[in-house]
């Protein structure tokens, strides 16, 4: 695929998700029970890649272990919303 063509479709992902942001936010505002058993894959001095992140939401389900998070995005609004 050309660079360009390629380009073009992350900048329209980006641009969609940033408009919708606030509601996919609301609806994804807590971690789905049914993925609970991920925290049980993960040990205290992990490193964490959450790409796609979203909101952040899978904070919620690691929040009591000691871990190194990093979530990534292509929506820079999703991103600030995880931040805050």
């Amino acid at each position: 695929m050309e660079k360009n063509k390629i380009d073009e479709i992350l900048t329209e992902l980006e641009t969609g998700y940033d408009q919708i942001a606030d509601k996919f936010s609301e609806t994804r505002s807590h971690f789905w029970p049914d993925l609970a058993f991920i925290s049980d894959y993960i040990s205290d001095g992990d490193r964490i890649l959450d790409f796609g992140c979203g909101n952040g939401r899978l904070l919620e389900i690691l929040k009591d272990k000691n871990i190194e998070y990093t979530g990534a995005d292509v929506s820079q609004k999703l991103i600030g919303i995880a931040k805050s």
